[in-house]
């Protein structure tokens, strides 16, 4: 199910992990090492907002992209510059908390 908040799409957590288990996009998290360390998603790849320019983000070639962080706040920033950029970008709908909320799978304590 998409969404759209503040003028950014937003995608809930299924319909994300449904994406990412078929090929069609690459979720980014943008939280920081001492969040990832206690919950990450295994696929995921780790580009904290203190590391990288909300600017800078690389591409990721032709498919979707969801970014991710705690609760959806950070990650909505960082979806806005890869759309302005052209990208397809989605923020997830809550964050790793609607993730987890879901009951999809995690990482903890890495």
């Amino acid at each position: 199910m998409f969404f759209h908040r503040d003028k950014v799409a937003e995608v809930d957590a299924p319909t994300a992990q449904a994406w990412l288990k078929s090929g069609d996009a690459v979720l980014v998290d943008v939280r920081e090492d001492d969040e990832v360390a206690n919950a990450a998603v295994a696929v995921a790849k780790l580009l904290p907002m203190s590391h990288v320019g909300v600017d800078e983000y690389p591409d990721f070639g032709a498919k979707k992209v969801v970014v991710m962080c705690h609760s959806g706040a950070r990650s909505a920033r960082v979806t806005a510059a890869l759309a302005a950029r052209g990208v397809e970008a989605f923020n997830l709908k809550g964050g790793i908390v609607a993730w987890i909320q879901a009951g999809l799978p995690v990482n903890r304590g890495r």
